[in-house]
């Protein structure tokens, strides 16, 4: 499997409505300005909630982004071709969860495709796999109309030194520890760190949560686990 140019994308969570109060998507990944391919590695945050927010600009990873706060384009540095070996189940113990996990790209609106199936998580496969440096972002919905809770419901639960196992392709496994959880406003999301291509292999579990404002378009907030290989 020969990885695609990177795209350049802003990770932007956000919920909207289905229509029915009460019920609402999970999280809605839109592309933007920053770029997977930043250099530079996740480091364990404190928990907390971050307040700074920036406005992302909304465009599709093939469009050259412009105007974006804080993260001027650059070109950047193509992942070397190798053989690319994707995660196909996530465990994690303590919250009872083994979903399939499936690869997901970006749609044509800009917006990262994540599974409908509430129960099956999205791993973005123009970033890092589990063997790779850098961050594998999985995604998943926090909950659904019809469905009720998604497999990542009870993300903001984790704790430090929780166990997360992910299964890839070839039937290896790659066990992580958690080393941080934080709540961070949609817009306020520490974007070179989540994508970053390069420097330690770090596994970044993102969905949903915070207060649910249905007037504000569904979830106000972002859950963002971090883990690292133990």
């Amino acid at each position: 499997m020969r990885r695609p140019r990177p795209a350049v994308v802003v990770l932007a969570l956000s919920l909207t409505a289905l229509g029915t109060a009460g019920v609402v998507t999970g999280a809605t990944l839109v592309a933007a300005g920053s770029a997977p391919g930043v250099d530079g590695s996740v480091g364990a945050r404190p928990l907390g909630v971050a307040t700074a927010a920036a406005a992302p600009s909304t465009r599709t990873p093939s469009t050259t982004p412009a105007n974006v706060v804080g993260a001027p384009f650059r070109e950047l540095p193509q992942t070397p071709p190798g053989p690319v070996v994707p995660p196909v189940r996530v465990s994690i113990p303590s919250l009872g969860v083994r979903s399939d996990v499936v690869p997901t790209g970006v749609d044509r609106d800009g917006t990262t495709q994540i599974p409908e199936d509430v129960d099956v998580l999205g791993w973005y496969r123009y970033g890092p796999a589990p063997r790779d440096s850098g961050s594998t972002v999985i995604v998943g919905h926090r909950d659904g109309r019809g469905q009720g809770r998604g497999a990542l419901y009870a993300l903001g639960a984790l704790s430090v030194g929780d166990p997360i196992r992910v299964t890839l392709a070839d039937g290896s496994r790659v066990d992580y520890r958690v080393v941080a959880r934080e709540v961070l406003d949609k817009q306020a999301v520490p974007l070179e760190d989540i994508f970053a291509r390069s420097g330690g292999r770090v596994l970044s579990l993102i969905s949903c949560g915070g207060v649910y404002d249905r007037a504000r378009g569904g979830y106000q907030a972002n859950v963002l686990v971090t883990a690292v290989p133990v």
